[in-house]
């Protein structure tokens, strides 16, 4: 792992794992031939949880925007935990159609998922958009992570009873909830057709 930014983030997730008293273990037996999917995995507590599941027997599949640093970040799971059974899948959430394309991949090669961890997200953004016309934070954070599990659901229905674990902040509590600049419409019809498009789509899928 590089020093700087990445290495800060693993050592905080390291420390959050610890101050949550996890035993690896606890579910030593319950793990092996699990497979487990996390997004945001190549750092922080994505990072550590994945070296938990991994030491403890389960296939992790780390879902991270940067293939590169997703590679890097394997080596050295597969380095510090002997679980080879470590794979990278590329996946940015602010782009629905990347996120199609990275449940199309996995359904390609897995025909089961027992647990989806959406780890990933980002927050305190400068106002921007996603690729689909989203305000970013939304649309990465919840968007995003929304549609991946739907598009997984066969796989997820197919290892029942599985699990999808959502990751939240508390950073809530420091501020009511003010949607100042969230209209009932767009920007310009192009935008507000695309958008609508999308929320179709969402919704046929729930």
């Amino acid at each position: 792992m590089s020093i700087g930014k990445q290495g800060v983030e693993v050592a905080n997730g390291r420390l959050v794992l610890a101050r949550s008293g996890l035993q690896t273990d606890a579910f030593a037996d319950l793990l092996p031939g699990k497979t487990v999917l996390i997004t945001g995995a190549n750092s922080g507590i994505g990072f550590e949880t994945a070296r938990a599941l991994l030491t403890a027997g389960a296939e992790v599949i780390l879902a991270v925007r940067d293939p590169e640093k997703g590679e890097e970040a394997a080596q050295g799971l597969r380095k510090s935990t002997g679980n080879e059974q470590t794979h990278v899948l590329a996946l940015d959430l602010a782009s629905l159609q990347s996120v199609r394309a990275a449940a199309a991949q996995f359904l390609s090669r897995w025909s089961r998922l027992h647990i989806l961890i959406n780890n990933a997200g980002v927050m305190a953004t400068p106002q921007s958009y996603t690729l689909d016309g989203f305000e970013r934070q939304f649309g990465t954070n919840h968007i995003g992570h929304f549609a991946l599990a739907q598009q997984l659901l066969p796989a997820l229905q197919a290892a029942a009873p599985s699990r999808v674990v959502a990751l939240s902040s508390s950073g809530h509590r420091r501020s009511d909830i003010h949607m100042v600049g969230y209209k009932s419409y767009a920007r310009d019809p192009e935008h507000a057709e695309r958008l609508w498009t999308v929320s179709e789509d969402l919704v046929k899928s729930m």
